[in-house]
């Protein structure tokens, strides 16, 4: 997830599921302005639409995100990745 501050901002990032029950929160810290970008580890989480809530002072914005079925997996030794298939 990437973002941008304009200013300095109170912070509050987080994913909830379709049910609106919070799952997670990702960010809640004041933040300089700049540029920013989370990685966020779904763990076990089933496949499927998430949406994720972000405050920065005043202004709020929700955006949906769909968690794949087959998640992609990082070769960091090889530099890059590979999915897993399954029978």
């Amino acid at each position: 997830m990437r973002y941008s501050l304009v200013q300095n901002s109170n912070v509050i990032l987080k994913v909830f599921n379709i049910l609106g029950q919070e799952i997670q929160t990702l960010v809640n810290k004041t933040q300089v302005a700049g540029e920013y970008e989370i990685s966020w580890n779904s763990g076990d989480l089933p496949s499927g639409l998430y949406v994720y809530r972000l405050q920065a002072g005043q202004s709020v914005e929700i955006r949906k995100m769909i968690l794949p079925k087959i998640k992609e997996i990082v070769d960091k030794a090889r530099g890059g990745f590979f999915a897993p298939f399954h029978k």
